[in-house]
């Protein structure tokens, strides 16, 4: 005779929720004492765009940051950091909203390029390469074609993923194009799902928009 009252027999999937950055800090926003939030210049491979994504860090350290990185004309803090994608859901009368931020879980003086390759200090001058890197590992909950009128076939995927990070649910979204697209459009809700790739920003000068999208270069269904 077993003497349990209640068992879940849902097995909880694997997730991952992670994204690292290396680049210079070209602008910071302290308003309040509890959070800060820093955007970085982070040049792409083909060396001839730079994305620049906002990621927020919160909590007392907010102001150690504020008074550690100091932003002068010219010069600008080289910095990593570890941070995570999270959602968060915002209604009202009219409308729902789903906001999705970057946020910093660690901040690390950017060593040079040298001193990272042989772990010494104060060797070299080069600066560490830059780095854009997103990991999200998760369940599928939606699936979303991006069509155009002209277009016969979706021009893109966007994919809304469940992550659980400890106690915490979050739903990051990743935008998917090309050949990535149509590997995306062959999943289906509650598929576990790994997806790789970088924070994408733009700005819109027309309309004073600011995009910052997470564009995924490879995903995968985990068995």
């Amino acid at each position: 005779m077993s003497d349990v009252i209640a068992k879940n027999d849902k097995a909880v999937f694997q997730s991952i929720n992670k994204a690292d950055f290396t680049g210079s800090v070209v602008h910071k926003y302290h308003p309040k004492d509890s959070f800060i939030t820093l955007t970085l210049a982070i040049g792409r491979p083909d060396g001839k765009s730079v994305d620049y994504p906002n990621i927020t860090f919160y909590g007392e350290n907010a102001g150690v940051i504020d008074n550690a990185l100091v932003l002068e004309k010219g010069e600008y803090p080289r910095v990593c950091v570890s941070a995570q994608i999270q959602t968060k859901i915002m209604k009202n009368k009219k409308e729902t909203k789903s906001f999705q931020n970057i946020i910093g879980l660690e901040l690390r003086k950017a060593p040079t390029n040298m001193e990272n390759i042989t772990g010494l200090k104060s060797i070299g001058s080069h600066k560490l390469p830059s780095a854009n890197s997103v990991c999200i590992m998760g369940q599928v909950v939606h699936l979303f074609k991006i069509t155009r009128p002209d277009r016969e076939r979706p021009i893109g995927t966007i994919i809304t993923i469940k992550t659980l990070d400890g106690a915490i649910s979050n739903f990051p979204r990743v935008t998917c194009f090309g050949a990535v697209s149509s590997a995306a459009e062959s999943l289906k809700n509650g598929d576990i799902i790994c997806v790789t790739g970088a924070i994408r920003t733009r700005y819109d000068k027309a309309n004073n928009v600011r995009y910052e999208t997470f564009v995924g270069d490879e995903v995968c269904k985990v068995n």
